[in-house]
């Protein structure tokens, strides 16, 4: 007798299948039909694969008319079995075969366009190719045109992608959020040779997924479910669905830990090695850069919230003098210490999430509002040098001498910890203008004894590149591959941009006076630049004040909505034992200043020190 299981499959397939008259007979009511009329009909469906089940109900749909021989096996308790009862007259049933062969002839009458009408409202892409099997009009129907409007529902269009390569993206893309992989290296370093080269293999697709998901991302601005500005985007939130769990959201396929994993990634340098994109660094600087991208996913207090690694390192790392991890390389300032800006990133994380009171600016950053925030890039990654928003939110960490010189002397052993970071004055985030105005502050208001501190035109006063790099370890798969990842010997000279500002908290003003430059692509991925700031603090009679004197030097993340750097002290003369530490900016779309930062205070500041030849 069919199981229960097989009996409720039977019922279904005959349900959606066969015109038949369907009995349910239950365990209290007597339910007698004569044996010459019982039909021997059960369909008993295996547990095999969904191609077998088909190919099983169509025999069984070829199979279902009454032979009128009796029930040999004479068993009269059918509760709880499905019978088919053949309740039409004999001389129906050749009509219900004709009506079946009818309706293939209708199918095959149907218009193309209303197939693939049909195949865009299919819940999933293997009901797509199921619907492609039923005949083969619908399989000549279901064309690259199908798959195109299949693709604009989940990712951001392509432009100028011809219908052939778009379905061939969107099925690599789909195919390959279905891979499992696993980026932390302690996941799957011990499974064996072969399950660690499919594990890498993976990974490698994962990266050209993610690496051409942040290029071709084209987000705008929208409003949330509360009327708050957000920038959305079909490829921004296909990674965020990716990378993140997310409450409440269907997820795109199994989440990838490749956030979770920073500082976790299978590597082959060491503590103090610089690990820069076009150095001789391991190849696996692919993936800093892209968990580098996603900074904005990982600082988001939505997303990312499993966990934050190795926080010691990075506390290491991001108070590093600046002559042992530079941030930015090669004569013209072009190849950028990856590895150190990540560390920077995941050093933040902490203090901007980290509960329990760990985290020093956790508090004040759960209280922001949505505006406040950091966002993601908004429109299509450009190269070359651009002007950046004119609000910015930003915070610094530092450590008094002491801490300083006693974590730089530690090394790599992290154990003579912890370290205490503190914020100046105790004050959590300022808010910054950024302002570019070629009239009122360009190149030829640079002075030359800024230019000497922090080199913000290379192109132009390129320095001699230096015979000795402190290069990492090269990977033995590295040196064996022999490629040659040095930039060209041609001056890029991308152009440089000027602009000035001011920060304010609660306590105290600063003036900005910088500069930012493109970087050529690091990996492919366009819109990395270089900034530099000299900062002020004026006196309390508002003058000059030459012991509050600051360098910041930063990279500015692709989209030009987060920077990530060091401050220094620009007037030091011990170069190798400068008091330095970590900063971070972020574009906001309107300033929480409680009075507006317009830039005039900047401007006078500027003149007053030029006027006392300060500068």
């Amino acid at each position: 007798m069919p199981t229960k299981r097989k009996k409720i499959a039977s019922r279904q397939a005959i349900q959606t299948k066969l015109p038949y008259t369907l009995s349910k007979r239950k365990t209290d009511e007597s339910f007698q039909v004569p044996q010459t009329k019982r039909a021997k009909n059960y369909i008993e469906i295996s547990d095999s694969d969904d191609d077998d089940e088909d190919s099983q109900i169509d025999a069984a749909n070829s199979s279902f008319t009454t032979d009128g021989r009796d029930d040999d096996d004479g068993d009269d308790s059918d509760t709880g079995s499905v019978i088919i009862v053949d309740s039409r007259p004999p001389a129906l049933t050749a009509e219900v075969v004709a009506r079946s062969v009818k309706l293939d002839e209708l199918i095959k009458k149907v218009p193309t366009e209303v197939h693939q009408a049909i195949a865009m409202f299919l819940p999933s892409d293997a009901d797509i190719t199921r619907y492609s099997r039923v005949c083969k009009k619908t399989y000549s129907a279901i064309s690259d045109s199908v798959w195109r409007y299949r693709f604009l529902e989940k990712f951001d269009a392509v432009p100028n992608l011809s219908l052939p390569l778009l379905t061939q993206k969107y099925k690599f893309r789909s195919a390959t959020t279905r891979l499992y992989t696993k980026f932390d290296l302690n996941e799957y370093r011990y499974l064996g040779n072969s399950v660690i080269k499919q594990i890498e293999q993976a990974q490698e697709k994962v990266l050209d997924m993610l690496q051409n998901l942040i290029i071709e991302s084209d987000a705008c601005r929208g409003y949330d479910g509360n009327g708050d500005k957000v920038i959305v985007g079909r490829n921004l939130d296909y990674i965020r669905n990716y990378v993140s769990f997310v409450s409440g959201i269907p997820h795109t396929g199994d989440i990838i830990d490749i956030i979770d994993s920073i500082a976790k990634t299978k590597n082959n340098w060491g503590l103090k090695a610089i690990c820069s994109v076009d150095g001789n660094a391991d190849a696996n600087t692919r993936v800093l850069l892209i968990q580098l991208c996603l900074t904005s996913i990982s600082w988001d207090p939505r997303y990312c919230t499993n966990t934050i690694s190795h926080f010691d390192l990075s506390q290491a790392e991001v108070y590093a003098a600046p002559t042992r991890q530079p941030l930015f390389l090669g004569r013209w300032k072009g190849d950028l210490n990856v590895r150190w800006c990540l560390h920077v990133a995941n050093f933040f994380k902490f203090h901007l999430k980290a509960g329990k009171g760990e985290g020093l600016l956790a508090h004040a950053y759960a209280d922001l509002h949505q505006s406040q925030l950091p966002q993601p890039w908004l429109g299509r990654l450009k190269s070359g040098t651009q002007e950046l928003g004119n609000r910015w939110k930003g915070a610094y960490f530092y450590m008094d001498g002491d801490e300083l010189a006693r974590i730089r002397q530690a090394e790599e052993d992290t154990d003579d910890g912890p370290y205490s970071d503190e914020l100046d004055g105790g004050e959590s985030f300022q808010d910054i203008s950024l302002l570019f105005d070629n009239q009122k502050f360009s190149e030829r208001n640079w002075p030359r004894s800024w230019e000497n501190i922090l080199q913000s035109d290379p192109f132009s006063n390129a320095v001699p590149e230096p015979t000795h790099r402190h290069g990492s370890r090269r990977s033995t798969r590295s040196s064996r591959s022999g490629k040659d990842h040095k930039k060209p010997k041609v001056n890029p000279n991308p152009g440089v941009k000027y602009f000035y500002g001011s920060s304010r908290d609660s306590v105290s003003t600063a003036h900005l006076y910088g500069a930012v430059h493109a970087i050529p692509l690091q990996h492919g991925i366009p819109g990395f630049q270089r900034i530099i700031i000299m900062k002020f603090f004026p006196d309390k009679n508002g003058d000059y004040d030459r012991g509050q004197t600051w360098g910041y030097e930063g990279c500015v993340l692709p989209g030009g909505r987060i920077i990530i750097g060091r401050w220094f002290d620009a007037l030091a003369i011990a170069h190798r034992d400068v008091m330095s530490g970590p900063f971070i900016f972020w574009n906001v779309d309107e300033s929480d200043a409680h009075e507006p930062i317009d830039g005039k205070e900047a401007l006078e500041f500027f003149r007053l020190m030029k006027f006392n030849g300060h500068c």
